[in-house]
Formats: structure tokens, sequence, C-alpha cells
């Protein structure tokens, strides 16, 4: 019988996150009862400036986590060691032990990823050019799986802006030749909700692009991290390596959405269609607009044709009504 490339003797599980500061939505000693999952954290500064909005407005606001934590379930026997940034003043709660790691030092990320069976990259997208690095001192390492930091919609073939960037990352990885698995979820249902993207339903004003009908698979960052784990503690390494999982805790346009909030909270909210055309000019002037290439993918790409939401029978994912804050 095939075993899970994490099952048998207390493998170690690289988190791997990159963000300004610690800010776990799932705490891991509820999935993993104290066995562990290694976490990597990257700092950045952690007030950026940049144009946020449709009006162009230039704001300052603190740099998003674009994190979550992944955590193991049942009999997966992981060890939770943290990994964080030389320097970093970070501390961890619980009996983990803290590894600060040099990230322009090849030797200091071989020596905190030796014996590590798996990495997970959830690094954010200011920093997705550190993976390639991190991949290949892995390799060097032993890694036998290394997962790089997707987790939004299917990258592949693209080429525009962070999507392109990711695109770019999996073919730096195809050439180091380490196994890697890509998870896709769509948008965190838990967290678009922000006024970087015109979204933020509590003010009674959004904007969006296309009509506003074309379905979009979301999933919110605590059903991605238990599907994780199921997979990588449940299914042997042959059905992981070099491949791609597309999962989706719910299907709903933001036409349909803002109809369930209102029905939910009695509020109106006022939507703004932006025509497709405009993220093209938008996108053409500046390719890393971040705004404009997610609502241009929120209005163009559809949801998910498939799913792999069925290797894990169990997980009934949140919808994303759940996660659209009220107040």
């Amino acid at each position: 019988m095939n075993k899970s490339l994490l099952r048998g003797q207390g493998p170690k599980i690289h988190l791997h996150r990159a963000i300004a500061y610690i800010h776990t939505h799932v705490r891991v000693q509820e999935f993993c009862h104290r066995r562990s999952w290694h976490l990597w954290q990257l700092r950045r500064p952690p007030i950026l400036e940049r144009q946020d909005g449709w009006n162009g407005q230039r704001s300052r606001r603190p740099h998003p986590p674009g994190t979550f934590v992944t955590a193991a379930t049942g009999d997966c026997g992981a060890i939770y060691s943290p990994v964080i940034r030389q320097g970093s003043k970070t501390t961890i709660e619980g009996d983990a032990k803290v590894v600060a790691v040099d990230y322009s030092n090849k030797e200091s990320i071989k020596n905190a990823l030796t014996g590590v069976d798996v990495v997970i990259c959830t690094i954010s997208r200011t920093a997705l050019d550190l993976q390639a690095g991190i991949a290949a001192a892995a390799k060097e390492a032993g890694v036998k799986l290394f997962i790089p930091s997707e987790f939004g919609n299917v990258s592949e073939g693209e080429t525009q802006g962070m999507f392109g960037q990711k695109a770019g990352i999996q073919t730096e990885l195809k050439t180091l030749d380490i196994p890697c698995t890509n998870f896709y979820t769509g948008p965190f249902a838990d967290k678009i909700w922000a006024p970087f993207l015109d979204l933020d339903v509590r003010s009674g004003k959004v904007t969006i692009g296309g009509n506003g009908n074309k379905q979009i698979s979301f999933t919110s960052r605590a059903d991605i991290a238990r599907y994780v784990s199921y997979v990588l503690t449940r299914l042997p390494a042959e059905q992981l390596n070099n491949r791609s999982f597309m999962i989706a805790g719910d299907n709903k346009s933001f036409n349909d959405i803002f109809k369930g909030f209102e029905v939910k909270t009695g509020r109106k909210v006022e939507v703004t269609y932006v025509p497709i055309s405009e993220f093209d000019a938008r996108l053409a002037a500046n390719p890393n607009d971040l705004p404009a290439l997610l609502h241009k993918f929120f209005a163009t790409a559809g949801p998910f044709p498939k799913t792999d939401n069925h290797l894990y029978p169990d997980w009934n994912p949140s919808l994303v009504l759940d996660h659209v804050p009220v107040s």
C-alpha cells in the first residue's frame, strides 16, 4: 500500500510565510494538537505607498499578510518549527523551536531545511521572486516536495503582473526539477472585502468589472488550510508530485453576493460597473496595477471548470456569504 509522503516517522513540514507581521487566522493548535508545521517569515516594510482604488488617490496602508496557516490533522506527525528572518523579534506561542534564516545565504536556508520533507510557501506577492532561490536550497537539502505560493487564480500560461510572475516561477521550478504541487483556490472568501479593491461592502459602495454576473470560485483561508493538510497527509507522493489541485469553497457572482448581503443586513449596496476595456488600458500603462489585474480576472475567468474537492470527502467548506463582513 502506498503511504502518504507525510505519514510515518514524524516528518517535518515547512509553512513558508512572507508577511510584515505574524497574523494567524487559524490557531495551529486547533488542528495539529501540538504536532507541528514549519513556519517561515520574511519581514517587509510594514507600510507601503501605492495607487489604491479606482480614483487614483494615493494612500498608505499596512502591508496585508497575504497568508494563512496550514495546519495538520489526524495523525500527520509533523514537527512544528517556525523559521524567521535573522534579526526578527517575532515570538511564537507554544514549545516550537524557532529557527532564524538569512534569505540571502543559501547555506543558511539549506541548514534550516535539512531533514524537511515538504516546503509550503504562502509568501506574499511582494516577495515572490525569492521562491526560486528557496526551492534551489530546498532541493539541495533533500526536500521531497515544494509547494509554491499560488493559492489564487490559475496562473499557468499567464503573462501579466502577479499571475505572470507566478507562472514564471513555475517554469523556474521545472528547470530545478524539484517535485512541486500547486493549489488553486480562487480569491480568499474571507479576505477580499477591502477598500484596496473597492469591495468594502460595509461602506455601501463597491466597484466591480463587467456586469457582475460572472461566477467566481471562492475559498476561505481556513478551508484552504484544512484541504492542504488533508491531502498532504492522506495521498501518496505519486499523487502529489507535479500536480495542480483546484478547489472551490463556493461559486458565486458578485451580484448574488451583494444581494445576499442586502438580505442579510437590510442595507443597500451601490454598485459601480467598470468595462473590462478599462482594466486592459490600466494594465497596458502599468502591468503591476493589482486592483485592475484582479478585477479583470474576476470579470473574465469564471469558476473552475472542475475541482478536486472530492478528494476530501468531509471537507464541507464554508460559503462565501459566511465571510462577507457586516459590521
